[in-house]
C-alpha cells in the first residue's frame, strides 16, 4: 500500500514536472515570436543608436577607472606571460592525450581543445599589446 501510494506521488511529481516545462517552454516562445513581432524595446540601446557611442564611452571610462592599467601594468604584464605560459603548457598536455589511432572523435575533440587553446593565446597578445600601449 505504502508502494503504491509512494509510485503514485512520484508520477504525479514527475508529471507535474514535465507540465511544468512545456509551460516554460511555450510562454519564451511566445515572448520570442513577440520580441520579432513588435522589434526591440524603446528606450534601449538598439532603439537609439545615436546614444550607443555615449554608451560606451562611459562603460570604458568606469572599466578604466577600475582595472587602473597604467599603476598595475607591471603586474598585468606579469599575469599575462604567466598565463601564456599556463595555455601552452595546457597545450602540450591536451598534445599528449590526442588518440592518433583512426580519426576517432577524441581525437578531433583533442584537436578542437588545442584550436581553443591557440585562440587564448591570441586573446593573451592582445591584451599584452593593449597593456604595453597604455605605459604611454
Amino acid at each position: 500500500m505504502k508502494h503504491d501510494m509512494f509510485s503514485l506521488c512520484s508520477i504525479l511529481a514527475v508529471c507535474a514536472f514535465v507540465l511544468y516545462l512545456i509551460i516554460r517552454c511555450i510562454t519564451l516562445q511566445q515572448r520570442v515570436v513577440e520580441g520579432m513581432a513588435t522589434g526591440p524595446k524603446s528606450g534601449t540601446a538598439a532603439a537609439k543608436p545615436g546614444t550607443a557611442s555615449s554608451n560606451l564611452a562611459t562603460a570604458i571610462t568606469q572599466l578604466q577607472d577600475e582595472l587602473l592599467v597604467s599603476k598595475y601594468q607591471g603586474d598585468y604584464e606579469n599575469a599575462i606571460l604567466s598565463m601564456e605560459e599556463y595555455v601552452t603548457l595546457l597545450m602540450l598536455k591536451e598534445l599528449n592525450t590526442i588518440d592518433l589511432q583512426g580519426g576517432s572523435s577524441n581525437s578531433l575533440n583533442g584537436v578542437q581543445n588545442l584550436g581553443i587553446l591557440q585562440s587564448s593565446l591570441g586573446a593573451l597578445n592582445t591584451m599584452m599589446a593593449y597593456v604595453e600601449k597604455q605605459s604611454g
